[in-house]
């Protein structure tokens, strides 16, 4: 990761470190952006170290929200937690996909939603139950019209 990093943004890139060197190489066309965020994957307590201390955000996978949710209440006493200078984002799934367009789906988005807040989530994978395209837009823009203003 430390090795990637050094690589965007410069056109002459150059790093060493305990498993990779290089300064020989050229990118063309590199990166406008010095830094890019990188999200880590995982479901284990290592994996949200590892994303703690080299990592912009946290993508678990696997794992319920109260799992979730108590990793990352363990995690907020651990020193890479205290010590990082930006907050962490944390991606999560909802636990459930649904069809908007089905009565008391609306409600049922909108508590999944708020319960994925509170297992820590700053990012939310939306998915939708559909058969079409069309029916994954139509609750696309009812998710945007109906739901978002309502989690504002």
């Amino acid at each position: 990761i430390a090795a990637l990093r050094s690589a965007w943004g410069e056109r002459l890139p150059r790093y060493a470190g305990p498993h990779f060197a290089f300064d020989d190489f050229i990118i063309d066309p590199c990166s406008p952006r010095r830094r890019l965020p990188i999200w880590l994957g995982g479901r284990s307590p290592r994996s949200l170290r590892r994303a703690l201390a080299a990592g912009d955000g946290w993508d678990p996978f696997g794992l319920t929200l109260a799992e979730i949710g108590a990793l990352l209440a363990r995690a907020r006493d651990w020193p890479e937690w205290r010590e990082r200078e930006a907050p962490l984002d944390v991606a999560l799934g909802l636990p459930e996909t649904l069809d908007l367009t089905r009565p008391g789906q609306t409600e049922a988005m909108l508590d999944l939603v708020r319960r994925t807040r509170e297992a820590g989530a700053t990012c939310i994978h939306v998915r939708f139950r559909s058969e079409s395209l069309d029916h994954y837009l139509e609750q696309l823009e009812r998710f945007q019209g109906e739901l978002v203003p309502r989690l504002e």
